[in-house]
């Protein structure tokens, strides 16, 4: 991907040359046959063979300005048909890789709906704009930041949801062992790791710190509490 911005940005420098360049040839040549053709009404040139031949003839002074120009803009032309071609192709290549990181992804989704319903259907609803986020940086989480644009963007606010929408806790009454605990977290750890190739050394804890800092705040602790429902 930072090689496609980088061509990209090459070519938007060439397209740029190339329209001042063209723009400048036309102009010329837009003032080349302006002169020529006011030369050419002071005299009196007849509608023969000749007089066409003439007519003909004058244009070869200007010869290389209008060659120059028909070739840049050829060329100009040329440049937008590589482009648009490599899009489609990159689009294609996208799209391709779309359908298989879509089919692991739903593999492990299938896995965690029977207890986490909600979190099943949100991911699923969420998965372009995930996929959009990795796929610019190839699918590595390579530190803290790209943790947080990720998860900021998509997750935070979903985080509740997921959590009290978990079959376990709705059984246990949404009582915690401790304020480390949290019911849904392994699920949604389990599905983010099939969304990612690569990861950096403390994902995991800095993954789920942001998990449990997310959750309801007005949670009951209580490892006693934990314990009875556990056991009724």
């Amino acid at each position: 991907m930072k090689n496609f911005k980088t061509d990209f940005s090459l070519m938007k420098i060439l397209n740029i040359i190339l329209i001042s360049i063209i723009s400048i040839l036309i102009i010329m040549s837009t003032i080349a046959l302006i002169a020529l053709h006011w030369n050419l009404s002071r005299l009196e040139i007849s509608f023969t063979p000749e007089g066409f031949n003439y007519y003909l003839f004058s244009f070869s002074q200007y010869k290389a300005l209008f060659t120059g120009t028909i070739a840049v803009c050829a060329a100009y032309f040329g440049l937008q048909r590589v482009k648009v071609s490599e899009i489609a192709n990159r689009e294609k290549a996208k799209q391709d890789y779309f359908n298989e990181w879509r089919t692991v992804l739903q593999i492990r989704l299938s896995e965690i709906e029977k207890n986490n319903p909600i979190m099943f259907r949100e991911i699923i609803r969420l998965r372009h704009s995930l996929y959009n986020i990795l796929h610019e940086k190839k699918f590595n989480i390579s530190n803290e930041n790209d943790l947080n644009e990720l998860l900021d963007n998509n997750i935070q606010t979903l985080i509740p949801t997921f959590e009290m929408n978990n079959k376990k806790y709705i059984k246990i009454g949404g009582v915690y062992r401790d304020v480390n605990h949290s019911y849904s977290f392994d699920s949604f750890r389990f599905v983010f790791w099939s969304m990612i190739e690569t990861g950096y050394d403390n994902l995991n804890n800095d993954l789920k710190q942001y998990y449990i800092t997310n959750m309801p705040n007005n949670r009951t602790i209580s490892l006693i509490d934990y314990n009875a429902a556990l056991n009724m």
